[in-house]
């Protein structure tokens, strides 16, 4: 007679509640629970790292050393089954790895940030990036932001920081004295907030750079002041300008008029709003149109 007996059921194995796959650094060292999943039956643990604790296992990543790992773990029964499973542990070493220095950008702007030398890579936080993984991100933060990038290869981790400053010290202001002139006539335009200043068009702005010019436009213009500030960020606003025109005509109610009559005296003018002066004998005004 022969009695088959019956094997050790299929059994998992986690390390620090983690299953598969299993990386560490080898300067963990942390002892990590090994345990089994079975039914039942005598465990045991063979391998690098491994550490025999009371009924139990642990798992300590300094003891194992850099490189690939296998620990086998088997399970048998009081009847001399045997079932067995082979972890593959992979245990890295410390490293450092190369990224962009400190930026800065202007307000709206933009800089590359990237990093070399590991597998993968994570960044945070996540405001102001196009993505938080992968070995280069665009950052265009709305305020200074340190940002962290951290390598990983292995199990093993290392971190990095990087400054990226917002430069807002450009806070352009323009403006003109007056914002209607009649043709021919000049019109002071001004900017401040900037280290320096151009404008056009240029053709009819005197000088055309500086923070106090005078223009003298032929018609309505959009005057744009460009300004560079101190850390060389560039920013621009606009002043518009309308000319008026300066056709006026007097049409009166009567050519003639009999001594000591009177007549009426109308002005007819495009600019709208404008002030008339009269002046010449027999007025009973001299301003109004």
């Amino acid at each position: 007679t022969v009695e088959v007996l019956a094997a050790p059921q299929t059994f998992a194995v986690s390390i620090g509640g983690q299953s598969a796959p299993f990386a560490y650094c080898m300067s963990d060292t942390r002892a990590y629970p090994l345990t089994v999943n079975n039914v039942g039956g005598t465990v045991t643990v063979v391998g690098s790292g491994t550490v025999r604790s009371g009924n139990g296992w642990l798992y300590v990543p300094a003891l194992a050393g850099a490189g690939s790992h296998t620990v086998t773990v088997s399970v048998s029964t009081g009847t001399g089954c045997l079932a067995s499973n082979e972890l593959t542990i992979e245990i890295g070493r410390p490293f450092e790895f190369i990224a962009s220095g400190d930026a800065v950008v202007c307000t709206g702007g933009q800089v590359e940030l990237s990093a070399s030398g590991a597998n993968s890579f994570t960044w945070s936080p996540p405001a102001g990036l196009n993505r938080t993984d992968g070995g280069m991100v665009i950052a265009s933060p709305s305020v200074s932001t340190v940002y962290t990038v951290t390598g990983k290869i292995s199990g093993c981790e290392s971190s990095r920081t990087i400054r990226v400053s917002v430069d807002n010290s450009v806070n352009l202001q323009a403006g003109a004295n007056r914002n209607f002139i009649c043709a021919g006539e000049s019109v002071n335009l001004s900017a401040s907030g900037a280290s320096s200043y151009s404008w056009t068009p240029a053709n009819v702005v005197e000088p055309a750079t500086g923070a106090n010019v005078v223009a003298t436009p032929t018609a309505s213009t959009t005057f744009t002041v460009s300004a560079i500030g101190a850390s060389g960020c560039q920013t621009s606003r606009e002043v518009y300008v309308e000319v008026l025109p300066s056709t006026v005509s007097v049409e009166a109610s009567s050519t003639e008029v009999c001594a000591g009559g009177e007549v009426v005296l109308r002005v007819n003018s495009t600019v709208s709003g404008g002030t008339f002066v009269w002046s010449g004998p027999g007025l009973t005004s001299t301003t109004g149109s």
